[in-house]
């Protein structure tokens, strides 16, 4: 092992002294960062500075690079990459996964026996991908898919269908089933009905003023 000269531990007690980091020192002087830490750690004080945010950390055990925050959240960092890196070459699991859980693992079941095609517009499955960069989706007829109390995944209770007639079948449900509203929506809009049959003059009385949301409807607030 290369023996330090007194030039070298000069220098590493002005970088030091400056709150430098290991790395920074090591390439400083033309070291590992290991050999820094151990003569840092002996020839200065016992600390060193957190590789991500330049505070000081004490030395209890072993060697640590970060502060305690510092560690946790480069922790939780390295798992979601390791866990992303993961699943996109897991690719397959993820969406067999994914069936299992949200339709019993009746999804593509469904999507076969409809010859891969939008049961209401008739779009095929390659178009699909073309046009929204996705699968085509399936819908639970009667509405009892996830989030509901009782799931019904039968393959009877699935229907293909690309993403607007999925859009425009979810807001007919809605609207015919109350069930499938939140009780906050379902407040306001008793509130708003509530509104509507009183008069212009007083609804502004009351202190309430109209506000138009994104489309031609016009609240109440």
């Amino acid at each position: 092992m290369k023996r330090w000269t007194p030039e070298e531990m000069a220098i590493l007690k002005t970088l030091h002294g400056g709150q430098c980091s290991d790395d920074y020192i090591a390439t400083r002087l033309g070291r590992n960062t290991s050999s820094v830490q151990n003569k840092r750690r002996r020839l200065c004080q016992s600390f060193i500075i957190c590789k991500d945010c330049g505070e000081k950390v004490n030395i209890v055990r072993g060697k640590r690079l970060r502060c305690k925050d510092c560690a946790e959240r480069h922790v939780v960092k390295e798992k979601r990459e390791r866990a992303k890196v993961w699943y996109q070459q897991n690719k397959d699991f993820k969406q067999n996964r994914r069936d299992r859980v949200r339709f019993g693992g009746n999804r593509e079941k469904a999507i076969q026996r409809d010859n891969e095609q939008c049961q209401l517009c008739g779009c095929d499955r390659e178009h699909h991908k073309e046009s929204f960069g996705k699968d085509l989706t399936v819908y639970h007829i009667d509405g009892k898919g996830r989030g509901s109390d009782k799931v019904n995944n039968d393959l009877d209770n699935l229907i293909t269908l690309c993403l607007p007639c999925q859009g425009r079948k979810g807001v007919e449900q809605r609207v015919q089933d109350w069930s499938m509203v939140s009780d906050a929506a379902r407040r306001m809009w008793n509130q708003q009905r509530e509104y509507k049959k009183m008069g212009v003059v007083e609804r502004l009385n009351m202190g309430l003023r109209p506000q138009k949301t994104k489309g031609n409807l016009i609240y109440w607030r």
